[in-house]
């Protein structure tokens, strides 16, 4: 496996997948309520890696951190203590195994310009994020079977994040299994 090139810090919080509500379109305004639509994610990827990795489905709620483990109810957008979730599933179109894919997850603003971002990994994968010490147990990873299915996740802040208006999800890298 070759070394990862320097990147950005990843940042993710682990999350149990109990979470209730999920809603899928709709513009997020200042004055949205608990429960009310969301943006739709726009889907993309590399030309070179839309044969390799397929994003099927993205999902997204305002969930209060303090009810996330719990299954609580849904927050209102950009209130304190609230965070904007995006989740879903990939899969594998090809006939080897994947080892790990990275994923951005870009906030946009009205006029369609990343205003925020963050890079994780799909859930097999999840130990390539480096510990408080910068270590990473890729020992740990478990790779995407041939034309198997895994999820992803991420979580923002909404303390940490600028307000935005739709949302994006993109496949940037794509790592065979080693051999």
């Amino acid at each position: 496996m070759p070394a990862m090139a320097a990147r950005r810090p990843i940042h993710f919080i682990a999350l149990g997948w109990t979470l209730a509500a999920i809603s899928l379109v709709g513009p997020v305004a200042a004055d949205d309520k608990p429960g009310s639509p969301l943006p739709a994610a726009t889907v993309e990827k590399p030309a070179a890696q839309k044969a390799e990795i397929e994003i099927r489905s993205v999902a997204t709620s305002w969930d209060n951190l303090s009810e996330l483990f719990t299954g609580g109810g849904l927050a209102t957008p950009f209130s304190e203590g609230s965070v904007f979730v995006v989740r879903g599933e990939l899969i594998n179109t090809t006939p080897h195994p994947i080892h790990h894919v990275v994923l951005r997850y870009e906030l946009l603003g009205d006029d369609g310009k990343v205003v925020h971002d963050l890079e994780g990994f799909n859930r097999l994968a999840e130990a390539m994020r480096p510990d408080e010490s910068g270590k990473v147990d890729e020992a740990a990873v478990r790779a995407i079977a041939p034309r198997a299915t895994d999820t992803f996740r991420m979580v923002f802040f909404s303390e940490e994040i600028p307000r935005f208006t739709s949302h994006r999800v993109r496949v940037v890298e794509v790592h065979g299994a080693a051999k």
